[in-house]
């Protein structure tokens, strides 16, 4: 929470937090139990004397904002947060809108030909953005949930790497691997979603800095509220606060 507040205000940063506060809750109310998700809340580590610093610095922030928060040992702790399987969950959310609606194994190579009829297309993409949208300010960062330099872990690549995974066996779990695995995310300059209009009949709901988790369920849901008739999602949302490329 400091570097957001260093970064975007103290104001901006509290906006912020209630924000990923409200769409834990409503993504809760909409699997109502589905996902195995759960409210058990979460603990963050301290590995270093620094962190532990930063640590100390966000509980005495989040907890003037009345956030339920408290410091453990050294760690984090949130009562408010939860887990759940995310494959499960997009299946169930998947399975809450009517059949034929979502094509699947439908490839989109260019915007300029699209397999499907649309009236409005959203780059929902996140990392994978750039592919259909050359210039779009996200970039595609590997996560092997550890942080290394960008020269190490920027790109599409989606497999592990000897380095990192050493780095991950050398944190002391005892236990044995059962699972390797790496992902790519998607890094915006500022660290926030793009969420809105970019063109006409063409937006975006994407860049969420490895926090997809936190905002995508409402960012996706406001930018459908929006293009339904609704108000436009918050400000520090919108897409042109970058300059944009244009669709080719």
């Amino acid at each position: 929470m400091p570097k957001s507040v260093a970064r975007h205000g103290r104001e901006l940063t509290r906006e912020i937090w209630g924000y990923t506060a409200e769409n834990h809750q409503r993504l809760a109310e909409t699997l109502a139990g589905r996902a195995a998700h759960r409210r058990k809340g979460s603990r963050v580590m301290a590995a270093t004397a620094a962190e532990k610093r930063q640590l100390a610095e966000s509980a005495e922030l989040m907890a003037a904002d009345g956030w339920p928060v408290e410091l453990r040992g050294g760690s984090l702790y949130n009562s408010r947060d939860g887990k759940l399987n995310p494959a499960q969950a997009v299946g169930a959310l998947a399975s809450d809108v009517s059949a034929g609606v979502i094509a699947e194994g439908v490839a989109v190579a260019s915007l300029n030909e699209l397999p499907l009829d649309a009236d409005e297309v959203v780059l929902a993409t996140n990392a994978f953005t750039e592919t259909l949208l050359p210039g779009i300010p996200i970039t595609p960062v590997r996560a092997q949930m550890l942080a290394t330099a960008p020269d190490a872990e920027v790109g599409f690549d989606l497999s592990t790497t000897a380095t990192i995974q050493a780095h991950l066996e050398s944190l002391g779990v005892t236990a044995p691997v059962t699972h390797r695995w790496a992902g790519t995310m998607g890094f915006t300059p500022d660290a926030l979603p793009l969420v809105g209009r970019l063109a006409p009949r063409l937006s975006i709901c994407a860049g969420y800095t490895g926090h997809g988790m936190a905002f995508a369920f409402l960012c996706a849901r406001q930018l459908a509220d929006h293009l339904a008739g609704g108000p436009p999602p918050p400000q520090w949302l919108d897409p042109r606060r970058f300059p944009i490329p244009p669709a080719t």
